[in-house]
């Protein structure tokens, strides 16, 4: 090959290369982390099992609000900031294997509601903060159901609830307001992780749309399903499938519709996708070395991604923390890297009304949960 068709060829091949949305710039994001719940005693083991499934939330008052599974020895723990700063921890479940795939939301009066397994008694439980006390009740008989639980609530004191099921399918559960529980499976043909994070979104009109993917391995796709206000029947389809689309799922679109685009991890690619909802195949890269991630904004309605991934020095093949919010000082968003350089496969974050980052992450080290307060930039 004579080396003016070398040439051509090596400029083709570069502009066919897609920069990501997000350059991978890892700002430092300063910011103060605390340790809420200890590891096994500093010890670095494999799959500690502490501070699983830690989720956040921050009610009107300001309150945050923190919730996790101690799953090395089964107890659902909580904790709540006070004013002073420091934590104030409490046991809310011991039932024998309390607390598998644990999540949580804030109520429409503010209190706390957890989702979670009891695993030795094969329940499916919600329990919801009332005063000063917990209140619990069955979801639904089963073992090892409730993976990667996502919530809405309807107009009618309702709660809306979709999940993986142990081994494969999608379930939707409603909740009334005398207590009542219903249940439909969404599809039958599919499997979950217990890392997954389906995006879920209730319409004003009372339409329910949710996004979630096949995690297996071998038939990994995304698929998307709606239902009808008052209907029981969805309608799903497969909307993605190159190279393992949907981990974890978050709606980005602007705020009048977020459903309208989505951001997905790509497991092929260890990538953040980018795409509008009719066309999700024909994504673009948001941002690189992701392997866990979730989606918030802040009170302008801006994108917070709080993920985990590689770190760009190849020679480390150790995981960072980052986060991507707006920066006022370039006027756009930008790769900040958070916390200490440890492996954080479990995470989540809240944005307070004054725009302070609340993030929640276990060390994949020794089990120890972490909690990491971020100021907002003055604008």
């Amino acid at each position: 090959m004579n080396r003016s068709v070398s040439c051509v060829l090596l400029l083709i091949t570069a502009a066919c290369v897609e920069d990501p949305v997000i350059p991978l710039e890892a700002v430092p994001a300063g910011g103060r982390s605390v340790r809420i719940a200890e590891g096994h005693d500093g010890k670095t083991i494999w799959d500690p099992k502490n501070g699983w499934w830690p989720r956040v939330a921050i009610s009107q008052d300001g309150m945050v609000h923190v919730a996790w599974c101690n799953a090395h020895i089964g107890r659902v723990m909580y904790a709540q900031r006070q004013q002073d700063g420091e934590w104030k921890t409490e046991t809310v479940d011991a039932a024998p294997g309390a607390g598998r795939y644990l999540a949580m939301t804030l109520d429409q009066e503010g209190h706390p509601l957890l989702t979670y397994q009891v695993q030795e008694k094969g329940l499916f439980r919600l329990t919801r903060r009332v005063e000063n006390t917990w209140k619990m009740e069955v979801i639904k008989k089963a073992d090892g159901i409730g993976r990667a639980t996502q919530f809405a609530f309807d107009d009618r004191g309702g709660i809306h609830l979709v999940y993986y099921d142990v081994d494969r399918g999608f379930w939707h559960s409603h909740r009334d307001k005398v207590g009542l529980w219903s249940h439909h499976l969404i599809e039958n043909t599919v499997q979950g992780n217990h890392l997954s994070r389906p995006a879920f979104h209730r319409f004003d009109d009372g339409r329910l749309l949710v996004y979630f993917a096949d995690n297996r391995y071998t038939q990994t796709h995304m698929m998307r399903a709606e239902r009808p206000k008052g209907g029981t029947d969805w309608t799903v389809k497969r909307v993605a499938e190159d190279y393992g689309p949907g981990y974890q799922i978050g709606f980005a679109g602007p705020a009048d519709d977020p459903t309208r685009e989505l951001l997905f991890t790509i497991t092929g690619k260890q990538s953040l996708a980018l795409a509008k909802a009719e066309q999700l195949d024909d994504e673009k890269v948001f941002l690189e070395k992701v392997s866990s991630m979730a989606l918030r904004r802040d009170p302008k309605g801006r994108l917070v991604i709080l993920g985990s991934g590689g770190r760009m020095d190849r020679s480390d093949l150790g995981q960072r923390l980052y986060l991507i919010r707006h920066d006022p000082r370039k006027g756009r968003l930008r790769h900040f890297r958070i916390g200490m350089p440890m492996g954080a496969m479990h995470l989540d974050h809240a944005v307070a009304d004054d725009g302070t980052v609340w993030s929640v992450y276990t060390a994949d080290q020794d089990g120890s949960l972490f909690v990491h307060q971020l100021p907002p930039f003055k604008e």
